[in-house]
């Protein structure tokens, strides 16, 4: 049996890539204020807290 999809893709159920290289995941990684800001996000406690001094703009 197949199933025949009409209209655009469900949403999370298609990766839509940029055309170009974007350095916003890896410049999460590379920033210290994004390092702690996972880091506390992925403790047990769970906490989103705001480790930027306002937008966290990367490049240390």
């Amino acid at each position: 049996m197949s199933t025949v999809c009409r209209g655009p893709p469900l949403p999370g159920t298609f990766a839509d890539l940029p055309a170009a290289d974007n350095p916003v995941h890896e410049g999460v990684r590379q920033d210290d204020a994004g390092r702690e800001q996972v880091d506390r996000f992925l403790r047990p406690d769970a906490q989103v807290e705001v480790t930027c001094d306002g937008i966290c703009l990367g490049g240390n």
